[in-house]
């Protein structure tokens, strides 16, 4: 090779090395002073950091920084391989002198609760972005102290690849980060929700960024009636899949998505969602079937639900609530958009499902589904409310620990589930789940605890206020049963003392319902207290018999 040619080769190498410089993660922000205030050492000012995270000396000159709703031009700097320099604004520039190298930006301001920070090369290609939130901070480590990255190796990472400064100066402008330190990662990316606004575009958010090259993903919808139109990632953790048309109504599609990695190469498996256009639900379609609001030590309070209607149902919009300390209803705990309820199915909704199919072997893990927040309901007495976001009640339930039955001494752990006659709300009623089932059923229907189906006795409501107020002033008790009989009802108080007789050998046929509305056997008002209803019923030569307790919560 003659001089001439190796000249040309040397400078041809020489641009082919400052352009991969300039690439994709070249340089960093490594530091983000967003809260000076107050000072813990540093200047009262806000800056960032920038690493070159290259071999290669890199030029500055020409990139574009974006903040907030702003774009600043970076001036023309040479940053060497490995080295830091601090960006701030010029009138703060000559503060920062001390601590190192230090950028002038004709404009630049920081948002304390967070934003995003994108920089791009005199090229117009992305080179680093970062969405910082103030979440990001260490307890007690906020106002006066910087964000730094962790580990300079996963620059990919967002989150949780940054933390408060461990310095006590708040902050290390122009060298290593205080914070510094090696992570080590296997866990894959996990999926946290996907939705929909139109049934054309759906949004999957998983657990953090997730690869960049799309061309490396399988994506399949089955059946192939409607195809998919592109994908593509936006934001680091979320997949945007458009496809050709819309979704009809009343239809169901599988999705299928292979090849899902976070930027360090840790693998995802294969995702299977169900993209359907179903109607949401409506008041009536569905019932609160099961409530866990004392759970054993370690586990977790469940919620269960189930669609006595003859249609799938979408669960999108609706969640769970309760009433405060002064009757208001709490915001709900929202379900999520994409859960499909089948006729007929239970669906049990938990903070821990791992701790539900740990402690209840029977439980159907399939219809058990794990969601962010779940309202941490009161041991003794409170209100479950299923509610949609407008906060419009589809259905409650008030609880009482003494509702359960009288053989239970220790009700930790112990679920209320709802026996559901008909696929009707009419003439259900509440009990304690069987011993037979470790004492709760999530994900699967009520089973009888130590009931004979030839006879039953229910109470409606088991919590009733004869206050004047026109709202649940008695209580109904009723009887069913297969065959005709002899019917006795007697009441007793907590201590076993007769305070009123209701039915004496009384034939009926299988059906029987008679009010109580608080009063003892004179007529005169009763006090507040939990009361037992014992029922005893003589057919075919057997005598069956029943109790529940009830609580008449307020006297006239």
């Amino acid at each position: 090779m003659n001089f001439k040619l190796l000249v040309k080769f040397a400078f041809f190498f020489s641009i082919a090395l400052n352009i991969s410089a300039q690439g994709y993660h070249s340089i960093l922000i490594t530091e983000i002073f967003a809260d000076p205030t107050p000072s813990r050492g540093l200047p009262d000012k806000e800056f960032i950091e920038l690493y070159n995270n290259s071999n290669s000396v890199v030029s500055l000159k020409g990139f574009e920084l974006y903040y907030n709703t702003s774009q600043v031009t970076i001036p023309d700097f040479d940053l060497q391989p490995g080295a830091y320099v601090i960006a701030t604004r010029f009138n703060n520039a000559e503060l920062f002198e001390p601590y190192g190298d230090v950028i002038s930006l004709c404009q630049f301001s920081l948002l304390n609760s967070g934003t995003t920070l994108t920089l791009y090369n005199a090229d117009g290609q992305l080179v680093f972005e970062v969405t910082y939130s103030s979440d990001w901070y260490s307890p007690g480590r906020n106002q006066g102290y910087s964000l730094e990255m962790i580990d300079l190796n996963y620059a990919c990472k967002d989150f949780e690849n940054w933390t408060s400064s461990l310095s006590e100066l708040g902050g290390t402008p122009g060298e290593a980060n205080a914070s510094a330190n090696s992570i080590v990662d296997t866990e894959p990316p996990k999926l946290l929700s996907y939705s929909s606004e139109d049934n054309l575009v759906y949004q999957l958010i998983f657990s953090e960024n997730i690869n960049e090259s799309v061309e490396d993903l399988v994506v399949v919808l089955e059946p192939g009636v409607i195809n998919i139109a592109e994908f593509s990632i936006v934001e680091g953790n979320r997949l945007i899949i458009e496809l050709e048309s819309e979704i009809s109504s009343g239809d169901s599609f599988t999705l299928t998505i292979d090849g899902v990695s976070d930027c360090i190469g840790n693998s995802a498996d294969i995702l299977e969602l169900e993209l359907s256009n179903i109607r949401k639900a409506e008041p009536g379609e569905l019932l609160l079937s099961e409530v866990l609001f004392n759970p054993k030590s370690g586990g977790s309070d469940f919620v269960e639900i189930v669609n006595i209607s003859d249609q799938k149902l979408s669960l999108r919009e609706l969640g769970f609530s309760r009433k405060n300390t002064i009757g208001e209803i709490e915001e709900p705990d929202l379900i999520g958009n994409n859960i499909i309820i089948e006729p007929g199915q239970y669906l049990c909704f938990t903070e821990d499902k791992q701790a539900q199919v740990i402690n209840y072997p029977k439980a159907l893990e399939s219809n058990i589904i794990e969601i962010a927040s779940l309202s941490s309901y009161t041991n003794e007495t409170g209100e479950v409310l299923l509610i949609d976001s407008d906060y419009k009640i589809f259905d409650s339930f008030e609880y009482h620990e003494h509702m359960h039955h009288v053989s239970i001494d220790d009700p930790d752990g112990v679920s209320l589930e709802r026996v559901i006659q008909n696929n009707s709300a009419v003439n259900t009623f509440w009990q304690s789940a069987s011993a037979s089932e470790n004492y709760a059923t999530p994900g699967y229907g009520a089973v009888p605890a130590n009931v004979d189906d030839r006879f039953r006795l229910v109470l409606s409501p088991e919590v009733f206020t004869p206050d004047n107020d026109g709202i649940d002033e008695g209580t109904t008790i009723s009887i069913n049963a297969q065959d005709g009989g002899v019917l006795d009802i007697s009441i007793f108080d907590i201590n076993g003392v007769l305070v009123k007789t209701i039915s004496k050998n009384q034939y009926t046929n299988r059906f029987f319902t008679a009010q109580w509305d608080g009063s003892d056997a004179t007529g005169e008002n009763l006090s507040m207290g939990y009361y037992i209803v014992v029922a005893q019923y003589i057919t075919d030569g057997d005598v069956l018999s029943q109790r529940a307790k009830i609580l008449l919560a307020k006297a006239r």
